[in-house]
């Protein structure tokens, strides 16, 4: 059995809802608020300046920007429970060790990465596609993720 950062599906719809709290503060996101996340992001890995509510940050942005996109393609909004068994389904196969080894600046470049990726494919396509899906997916696992080794390492920066 792989080492886990989640217990179950319950544990990542926990950190959801403090996403979601967030998430409602904030105006309505764009992709220029998410390529300001990175620049914020950058300047906080490079200087080992991490805290967990970066991570519900960029989440809430990401969440933002799913159910914008969504609303634009006529889809369903965003499904909390959906997304905490992909997460959860995902997590057991591929286990926390990968997380572990590089620890939470590894995590932040991965988001760093995966953020890159949304905006250089919105600025390549006029359309939302499910790439673009399934890579937003990914920051806000990732985000989840972070957050919770985050806390079970008490904020420590490994």
């Amino acid at each position: 059995m792989p080492t886990l950062l989640v217990k179950n599906e319950q544990e990542i719809l926990d950190v959801l809802k403090c996403v979601i709290q967030c998430m409602e503060l904030l105006p309505k996101s764009t992709l220029e608020k998410l390529k300001n996340q990175i620049v914020e992001l950058r300047r906080v890995a490079a200087m080992s300046d991490l805290e967990p509510g970066h991570f519900l940050g960029v989440g809430a942005t990401t969440l933002r920007l799913i159910d914008w996109f969504r609303g634009e393609n006529e889809q369903e909004l965003f499904d909390p429970q959906a997304f905490a068994k992909f997460l959860w389904d995902k997590h057991q196969k591929y286990g926390a060790e990968p997380l572990l080894e590089v620890g939470v600046l590894g995590i932040a470049m991965r988001l760093i990465s995966k953020i890159n990726r949304v905006i250089n494919m919105q600025a390549l396509a006029t359309v939302y596609t499910t790439d673009d899906e399934d890579t937003l997916m990914d920051i806000l696992g990732y985000c989840v993720l972070g957050y919770q080794l985050m806390r079970t390492t008490d904020g420590k920066i490994n």
